[in-house]
């Protein structure tokens, strides 16, 4: 092989791997395009009665060297009933049901208006707005921009309220282009920490006993 040749895969190389990286970069959307794509994720959502589907979640802390790494389950039925619950390594959930939250930490739980259950709270407001497409945006309560690198589209927040800003400084709603499910949560904090959320193994539409978002 001669080293014009190695030459050639080299640059050949070069070129495809550049066009790669190119194609995963996220550009900014605006005008028209948001709204065809908020349409088509407002539709597919709408025609969600339940879902039940699993979740992992991964923690990028700032001060730890590993990566924290917790699964569980969500439900969801039509338009204001989630259960959100960590299974592994820890136990831990909650339930917004008809506006009302409730957060369950091990033997302790919390209701109404405690810190806690108000955190939550606009949590699963946000989560409840992306699986139903009720309303995934609330402008009064957060800054949107819109991206996409053509496979996937992300809705990019951050809050107005001071109290939120101090629990997270980013949530990001990463839905894919192909079918317009939501495909994973991040959130960023003051501090940097990362939390990246996936959803898989969903269950579309399939029966979910009402009996999950009671404790």
């Amino acid at each position: 092989m001669t080293m014009k040749f190695i030459k050639y895969i080299f640059a050949a190389c070069a070129i495809f791997l550049s066009t790669y990286v190119y194609s995963q970069e996220y550009t900014q959307v605006t005008g028209d395009k948001i709204n065809g794509i908020m349409n088509n994720i407002v539709n597919v959502s709408s025609s969600i009665e339940s879902l039940d589907c699993n979740f992992k979640e991964v923690k990028d802390i700032s001060v730890l060297s590993e990566k924290q790494t917790s699964t569980g389950k969500m439900y969801y039925v039509k338009s204001d009933k989630i259960r959100w619950e960590y299974i592994t390594p820890n136990s831990y959930l909650f339930i917004v049901n008809k506006g009302q939250t409730v957060v369950k930490n091990g033997d302790r739980i919390d209701r109404g208006n405690s810190g806690a259950a108000l955190v939550f709270k606009q949590v699963g407001k946000l989560i409840l707005g992306c699986v139903s497409g009720k309303k995934i945006v609330d402008e009064k309560q957060f800054n949107a921009s819109y991206l996409s690198n053509g496979k996937n589209f992300k809705i990019v927040m951050t809050p107005k309220d001071k109290r939120m800003k101090q629990m997270m400084s980013e949530i990001v709603f990463n839905f894919s282009t192909k079918d317009y499910y939501i495909v994973s949560i991040e959130m960023k904090n003051s501090s940097g920490d990362i939390t990246l959320i996936t959803l898989d193994d969903k269950k579309i539409n399939v029966p979910v006993d009402d009996k999950v978002f009671t404790l």
